[in-house]
């Protein structure tokens, strides 16, 4: 005969988890509507809320993220075009709708209705952490671009190769933006982004190339200075650093 055992949770332990779940998932009615928050987080912003209208007699019902994913992508300074391209497309995996402004939703029975607020929660934070990864990596291109474009007009004058190879004091070969010739000696770019492997590895590969005995002058570039963090410090140490958008004086003041 089988023995059936129970387990005894204390009080105390009982009402961690009940406020634990009371925080993973949680729902309200506000002016007419269901808010649920469920456990889902973007990359950036606060945790995914879903919301549902019942509509008629409560057979279908309409799920909505009720413009949140727009509201975070507001907030995070990202493009909004970028938002309506991703927001666009991912509904469609999703056999969702955008609204070609602000809001996803989806229009279901009672059957769906479980499955729907979960894929309205994924379909948000999907939506979320696309358009805030494009937007970035969009804003790092222009800068990049904005970057050759000045230092090859400051620089006219000077042999320039773009995708450079150039040896380290180490003898690892890197590969940097761009190698200026110049009256006074080589100047070397290398690009790099906020992000801290981008400035790892800046600073690896200027490091390296200005321990040379007859090292170029290496310098890095970035989108805005503000944006590195306590990391550009260790940048500075061996490379000057410039922004991209800097004007083409500043660029060519490099080559006195």
């Amino acid at each position: 005969m089988a023995t059936q055992h129970s387990i005894s949770v204390g009080p105390g332990r009982s009402d961690v988890i009940e406020s634990l779940v009371r925080e993973l998932c949680s729902a309200e009615t506000l002016n007419g509507r269901y808010v649920v928050q469920l456990p889902v987080q973007p990359a950036f912003g606060s945790l995914v809320s879903v919301s549902i209208w019942p509509e008629g007699g409560g057979d279908t019902f309409l799920v909505t993220d009720d413009g949140q994913a727009y509201q975070e992508i507001a907030n995070a300074a990202a493009s909004e075009k970028v938002f309506a391209h991703v927001a666009a497309k991912a509904c469609t995996r999703y056999g969702a709708e955008f609204d070609g402004y602000s809001m996803l939703m989806l229009r279901v029975g009672k059957a769906q209705l479980k499955g729907a607020v979960i894929a309205m929660g994924s379909l948000t934070k999907e939506v979320i952490d696309q358009t805030i990864e494009k937007s970035f990596a969009h804003a790092v291109d222009q800068a990049h671009e904005r970057f050759m474009r000045r230092a090859n007009e400051a620089f006219a004058q000077y042999k320039r190769t773009e995708r450079a190879r150039v040896i380290g004091e180490s003898t690892a070969e890197y590969q940097v933006d761009l190698l200026v010739e110049t009256d006074h000696g080589a100047l070397v770019f290398d690009y790099f982004s906020k992000s801290g492997v981008s400035v790892n590895a800046a600073y690896v590969t200027l490091s390296d190339i200005a321990r040379r005995e007859d090292a170029p002058r290496p310098i890095g570039v970035t989108r805005r200075l503000g944006d590195v963090g306590p990391k550009l410090a260790l940048l500075s140490s061996v490379a000057e650093v410039i922004e991209a958008g800097a004007d083409v004086e500043a660029y060519a003041r490099l080559a006195a």
